[in-house]
């Protein structure tokens, strides 16, 4: 697919961290994608970790905006933490779409380059 071999062509050279938010941006913008990137590293977090990293970071970028758990998080995160903060808290339950691939028995959980190869930009697009 001449759009991956571009993207991965024109990858700058650095950090797997650099490389990834290269990829990303480009990936976001085919799929029509408005997002506004903001690297943790740019946010005065540095004296916290884990759930108290988060809801400083949440507060700092988007005051009283709700944080977006992948379901996984309750085994670990601290809801209470992100309401006491003034911030809304909720779990994504996602369900994969289902798309044709070439196997038999649909496959979830591959890069969104699978998808693209399997049913091109516009159909990952929907």
């Amino acid at each position: 697919m001449p759009i991956v071999r571009d993207i991965l062509e024109s990858t700058p050279d650095g950090s797997i961290a650099s490389i990834n938010c290269f990829i990303l941006k480009r990936v976001t913008a085919l799929l029509k994608i408005d997002c506004r990137f903001i690297l943790s590293s740019e946010v005065d977090v540095e004296d916290c970790s884990g759930d108290d990293r988060l809801v400083k970071l949440c507060k700092t970028i988007s005051p009283g905006a709700s944080y977006l758990s992948g379901n996984g998080g309750a085994k670990y995160q601290d809801k209470n933490k992100f309401l006491e903060a003034g911030l809304g808290f909720k779990y994504l339950i996602f369900v994969h779409p289902i798309y044709r691939q070439n196997i038999e028995t649909f496959m979830p959980g591959r890069s969104i380059l699978d998808a693209f190869f399997h049913i091109g930009i516009d159909g990952a697009r929907k």
